[in-house]
């Protein structure tokens, strides 16, 4: 059975991708290729990589670069790892938060950050209002839509707005989203979720 992929997947270099019993594998002239268990992964890197139909992007959990004099690291990332498959990058955001959550949670789950630090940025902000959020691109995202996917006890800003970005953590033995500040310094490197873009 032939897969018909679109432009800049993973699998662009190979002469035919197919699906045998849910396995994805691609046959070119060096060989074959197994990508996953899940057709999920079909257009991602691998399975490290969470891919949200919803958007055509990849998203990953990387862990932080520090900025020297406390500057917002949340970005820093971002800036490069599309750079290996020739595609845009930048800090994760859609409006399929559960895709952000797993991203976060397999982060969480392969130690990409010390353990006292497992906190990634999303490109989630309320900018001007608090609890008035928006994507980074700066879509609407309505707080009934985004409140069952808070952490216990969140949000907790009040309307002086302090807390005006956008985190994915466990807390209180839960994973989900919590508001929070953008800063750098001991146990405050956070990483970030990252994007790709597929077209």
């Amino acid at each position: 059975m032939r897969v018909e992929c679109p432009e800049n997947s993973v699998f662009d270099n190979f002469d035919v991708v197919g699906i045998i019993e849910d396995v994805i594998f691609s046959v070119s002239t060096t060989g074959i290729k197994t990508a996953s268990q899940s057709s999920a992964y079909l257009l991602c890197p691998d399975d490290t990589w969470i891919y949200d139909s919803t958007t055509n992007r990849c998203f990953k959990a990387f862990a932080a670069k520090p900025i020297a004099g406390g500057v917002c690291t949340k970005d820093a990332p971002c800036v490069d790892v599309g750079a290996p498959y020739e595609l845009p990058s930048s800090l994760a955001y859609t409006l399929n938060l559960q895709a952000l959550l797993d991203a976060a949670a397999i982060g969480i789950a392969t130690n990409v950050q010390p353990v006292d630090e497992a906190v990634f940025y999303v490109g989630i902000s309320d900018p001007l209002v608090n609890d008035q959020y928006q994507l980074d691109d700066g879509t609407p995202l309505p707080y009934s839509t985004i409140l069952p996917y808070f952490t216990p006890t969140n949000p907790s800003d009040d309307a002086t707005n302090v807390f005006k970005v956008m985190t994915a953590r466990v807390y209180l033995d839960g994973l989900g989203l919590d508001d929070d500040t953008c800063t750098s310094g001991p146990l405050l490197d956070y990483g970030s979720i990252c994007q790709i873009q597929l077209s």
